[in-house]
C-alpha cells in the first residue's frame, strides 16, 4: 500500500509494476452534517434541521469549530483544541 506524500519516493524505490494491482481510494474530509452527528453522539442523525432550529446556541458553536478546524477526521476527534492546533501545523508542513 502506497499512500500520502511519501508515495512518490516509495514509488521511485519500487521498479516493480502495479499493472492490475492499483486501486484508488478517495477520502473526502467530513462535511457539516456528518461533524454535528458525531459531535452529538448521532442523537439527531434523522432530525439535523430540528436540532439547528432548537439548539442555536450550539449550533454556532460547532460551525465555528467546524469553520476553525476543518473536516480532517483525525481533527475532529480529538478534544483539546492545542492539539488540533498542533495537527493543522502537521497537515500545512507536509502539503
Amino acid at each position: 500500500m502506497i499512500t500520502g506524500s511519501g508515495s512518490l519516493e516509495l514509488k521511485e524505490k519500487n521498479h516493480e509494476s502495479l499493472a492490475g494491482r492499483k486501486r484508488l481510494f478517495e477520502m473526502m474530509p467530513v462535511n457539516f452534517f456528518e461533524f454535528v452527528n458525531f459531535k452529538t453522539n448521532y442523537k439527531y442523525e434523522d432530525k439535523l434541521n430540528l436540532f439547528f432550529e432548537i439548539e442555536k446556541q450550539q449550533t454556532d458553536l460547532l460551525l465555528n469549530e467546524y469553520l476553525n478546524f476543518g473536516g480532517y477526521p483525525r481533527i475532529i476527534t480529538e478534544n483539546k483544541i492545542s492539539e488540533k492546533l498542533l495537527l493543522i501545523n502537521e497537515f500545512t508542513e507536509v502539503m
